[in-house]
């Protein structure tokens, strides 16, 4: 339905302009990589079998500035809980607590509250803050344009949640438009004993949720 553009950021870029109908919008935790997919990356091997995700990690993670890295990582193994400021948040401890906080941030999109969206995932995401309140901006400016194009947003709906092993999780939401939907994908990772997450990607493949 829609035509794709091609982008990948690795040090900041501009804004996108006024019009890119964008199929596919995900961000790696730890990185500093959002990346808007050709149809021909559409094509790769799925994160999960029989899901539409593609595979997170096409850069070697070295190749991120090792002082954002190490700044991040310090950040999210901050214990017992982790630490924003003044406030102390819980850390996320179970599988349980990973669909909850993705089940807020999908809300908080569908009510197009995009920067609270982001602010949410702020404290268990391992990137740069500066980097996720960009990335917030473009998925804003983004939404702003799907939403002129095919109607108001109408609500938001969980689809399902993958595992692979005990250490990856993938929450997949709707976002419902008028006119259209937009599929929403959570996924986090626990390296020892608290999840983080670990990527957010947005597109328009809605038949990627339909059931094999």
């Amino acid at each position: 339905m829609m035509r794709l553009l091609q982008q990948r950021m690795v040090a900041p870029v501009p804004l996108l302009g006024d019009y890119v109908a964008l199929r596919r919008y995900w961000v790696v935790a730890g990185l500093g990589i959002a990346l808007a997919f050709s149809g021909a990356a559409a094509c790769a091997q799925p994160l999960i079998p029989n899901d539409g995700v593609i595979p997170l990690l096409d850069t070697p993670i070295m190749q991120q500035p090792l002082q954002h890295g190490a700044q991040s990582l310090m950040q999210m193994q901050s214990p017992p809980a982790v630490q924003t400021g003044k406030v102390n948040l819980a850390p996320l401890a179970t599988m349980a607590d990973t669909t909850k906080l993705c089940d807020a941030a999908v809300k908080l999109v569908a009510e197009q509250k995009i920067e609270q969206a982001f602010a949410a995932l702020t404290p268990y995401w391992p990137l740069a803050r500066e980097e996720i309140n960009r990335l917030a901006g473009q998925t804003k400016s983004q939404f702003a344009l799907l939403v002129r194009q095919f109607g108001a947003i109408v609500g938001q709906e969980w689809v399902r949640s993958r595992t692979g092993g005990k250490s990856l999780v993938q929450h997949l939401y709707m976002v419902k438009l008028q006119h259209h939907a937009v599929r929403v994908g959570c996924t986090f990772y626990r390296p020892e004993q608290t999840w983080q997450v670990h990527t957010i990607f947005w597109d328009d493949e809605i038949d990627a949720l339909l059931e094999p």
